[in-house]
């Protein structure tokens, strides 16, 4: 990644979130860094990658709850493809999200 970008999302659970990148087909990679021209090596909590290409990276901010995606927003890679993969990874891992709720509650309402 050569010029990061940090945007803040509303993404929660990592463990969803690496799931869902490996249904998608990405490599993950937990507790690694990314390169940057500017920052040098940035400490994330997970990369996905295909190749050797890094595609997405995550953190979790000191004391946040809420996930943050580092990416590289200037590379011509960041394209409306790139843009379509973010979308149908974040829709699997809203999709797993809805599912654990429901069997949360039915495992509730069976108790």
């Amino acid at each position: 990644m050569s010029h990061l970008s940090i945007l803040p999302t509303m993404l929660t659970d990592l463990e969803d979130l690496a799931a869902a990148l490996v249904a998608e087909g990405y490599a993950v990679q937990r507790h690694s860094t990314v390169e940057t021209l500017g920052s040098g090596m940035v400490p994330v909590d997970l990369v996905a990658s295909r190749g050797d290409r890094v595609c997405f990276a995550w953190r979790r901010p000191d004391q946040g709850e809420r996930l943050e995606l580092l990416s590289d927003l200037q590379r011509e890679v960041w394209s409306a493809g790139s843009q379509l993969r973010l979308r149908s990874i974040l829709r699997r891992y809203a999709l797993m999200q809805a599912l654990k709720s429901v069997h949360d509650r039915a495992l509730v309402s069976i108790d």
